[in-house]
């Protein structure tokens, strides 16, 4: 990356990321340094993902005088973030058990950045332009074949014409569809679904089942019918109500009898004024953002699809950590927490499986919201708010050193609809080319074709022949060598190996790649079962979390003392974790500043 971003370590900031910046939006940071206090006050952060290291980052940056403890049940933080290499055939390569490439878009994008800017790592960034297939060549499997996907509008014109991939051309009639029907300005909680088949009509129901349907499983890894529409894509819900349809969005107002100013919106719509105030605020943050981190680096953002590192994204979370440690934060692992009490003076107490006990004056809680909800024993209606589906996901990175490059599509990889649900035995979500999508991560990239291949989601049910079976084990991750007469691990579950070979022989299928090909080369997999790894945001996920901030705000069990931040809440991708994470310590960071000792519950941004 140009050396317009390169940005010392050092030095300390009340900025929203820490060193190189001085975010001035007042309602989620000030500029004014940390005041003196009479005792050391005690902020525990409780689950060392990627949430509670960035955090505790923040925190300590901020509040140097404090004494931050960061909290994590496992051996080892960075929570879903897990890079690996593996040896396969002489030769290592790096695979991925959780995200594997950050996207620099919006407001989530620029805050990610600029953490990578004060962590110093920019020169270590390997960056995928727009320009780059992997960015321009994404595919969906349907009728039995890979079909690549519209990716200009010429594309998209001819792949309606010639109806390929299959069922695009239903797309004609549900915009007609949109087109005509008017808004529901009055519409509750929908799921996607709902949304869609309301305003797409019948033609609608084919596009769920044959494209959106995918893109969900590759996001979310839940269904349509799982998910709220104003949970994960308000912004539709938003240009309904504001311009009457889809299609009237992009239509020039003038020409639209729908359209209403958002001072119209807001007399009668208490949920879209909602909408409408949280648009305004991000879009004030994101300006104070780009402004900082200036011209160069904004424009170098916009043509940039993805990114990642050398060592792949835990490079991100062990420099956090590298960070912190030096900084003074006292991390605690391999000890899950059992219990969290109240106890006399505003005081918060968490009891350890191991016996230990500590008091402090904030815990901010990270940990899933399930995982909280065990461990907060004496408040059930606050118990009940931090419930929340989630999805299992199945990931196989499968390492494949062979005498040729194998051949596989030119792009990032494929998603799996709903529609294969009665062929699709394994549970496939999709496949990513990681070779393709990520390149230059291994020394020699010619020999080396790497896949991960994503299962379960909505698939994973009960009765479902793959889910059983990896649901004896439990979590988990298993390492195999593959040769042509079977695997050479024999603490392998057989489970586990008869799971891999179904997989494989699927990827052979699906990309056309003859077997005996794949008898020629060495193959090292990797199998990680992340069970609850993806929350799933349903049609009531905003009101229960605006509810839930107000009774951390007004009822103040556990004595006020509590925030909480994390996928659980407020956004499940990297980005919009360290976006909350970090809004939501300069938020404690003045508050503690200024000595008001006031309630901070991490769902302010949701409860305008």
């Amino acid at each position: 990356m140009p050396g317009l971003l390169r940005v010392g370590r050092g030095g300390g900031s009340s900025s929203l990321f820490g060193e190189g910046f001085k975010l001035s939006v007042r309602r989620y940071a000030s500029q004014s340094s940390a005041a003196p206090v009479k005792e050391r006050r005690r902020i525990a952060v409780l689950g060392g993902g990627i949430s509670g290291l960035t955090m505790a980052l923040q925190l300590v940056r901020r509040l140097p005088t404090h004494d931050i403890h960061l909290y994590e049940a496992k051996k080892r933080v960075g929570g879903w973030v897990e890079s690996e290499k593996i040896k396969v055939g002489g030769d290592l390569a790096l695979v991925e058990g959780g995200p594997r490439s950050i996207r620099p878009a919006s407001l989530p994008g620029l805050a990610m950045m600029s953490l990578v800017r004060s962590l110093g790592l920019e020169e270590r960034m390997l960056s995928i332009p727009k320009t780059h297939p992997s960015a321009k060549n994404r595919y969906i499997f349907h009728s039995g074949k890979v079909n690549l996907l519209p990716n200009s509008l010429a594309s998209a014109f001819l792949a309606v014409l010639t109806n390929r991939p299959p069922r695009l051309r239903s797309i004609i009639p549900a915009l007609v569809h949109d087109f005509r029907t008017p808004p529901d300005l009055g519409a509750g909680a929908e799921s996607v679904e709902d949304f869609f088949r309301r305003r797409l009509g019948p033609a609608g129901l084919k596009i769920i089942d044959n494209a959106m349907s995918a893109v969900l499983h590759g996001i979310y890894a839940a269904d349509t019918k799982d998910l709220g529409i104003r949970s994960i894509f308000g912004f539709l819900a938003l240009a309904e109500k504001r311009h009457g349809g889809l299609i009237r969005a992009a239509m020039p107002t003038r020409w639209n009898r729908f359209y209403r100013t958002d001072e119209e919106i807001s007399k009668d719509n208490a949920t879209a004024r909602e909408m409408i105030a949280k648009e305004k605020q991000e879009g004030i943050e994101q300006l104070e953002l780009e402004e900082q981190l200036g011209k160069a680096t904004v424009n170098y953002m916009k043509t940039t699809s993805i990114f990642s590192f050398k060592e792949g994204i835990q490079e991100l979370t062990n420099a956090i950590e590298e960070d912190i440690v030096q900084r003074g934060v006292t991390i605690h692992r391999g000890d899950p927490i059992k219990e969290i009490r109240a106890s006399p003076q505003r005081l918060a107490e968490i009891v350890l499986q191991g016996g230990d006990e500590c008091k402090f004056d904030r815990v901010v809680s990270a940990m899933p919201s399930n995982d909280l909800a065990a461990v907060w024993k004496d408040d059930p209606a606050l118990v009940h708010l931090l419930k929340t589906d989630t999805s299992t996901v199945a990931v196989l990175n499968l390492a494949i050193r062979s005498p040729n490059p194998l051949r596989v599509p030119d792009g990032f990889g494929y998603l799996v609809p709903r529609a294969s649900v009665d062929t699709n035995t394994l549970g496939l979500l999709g496949v990513v080319f990681d070779s393709a999508a990520v390149p230059g991560q291994e020394s020699s990239e010619g020999n080396i074709t790497k896949l991960t291949m994503m299962l379960g989601g909505p698939f994973f049910r009960k009765g479902f022949t793959v889910f059983d079976q990896l649901q004896s084990l439990g979590p988990g991750s298993w390492g195999l060598a593959l040769k042509t007469k079977g695997n050479d691990d024999d603490d392998v579950p057989q489970q586990v190996q008869e799971l891999t070979s179904m997989a494989i022989d699927t990827l052979c299928q699906n990309l056309g790649i003859p077997k005996e090909v794949l008898a020629q080369s060495a193959i090292k997999a990797k199998l990680r079962l992340q069970v609850d790894c993806i929350p799933r945001y349903d049609r009531h996920h905003l009101e229960r979390m605006k509810e839930l901030h107000h009774v951390l705000k007004h009822q103040e069990p556990k004595g006020g003392c509590l925030t909480l931040i994390g996928a659980s809440y407020t956004g499940i991708s990297v980005n919009d974790c360290v976006l909350n994470a970090s809004r939501t310590a300069n938020l404690l960071a003045d508050d503690e500043g200024t000595g008001a000792r006031g309630i901070i519950t991490g769902l302010e941004h949701l409860a305008q």
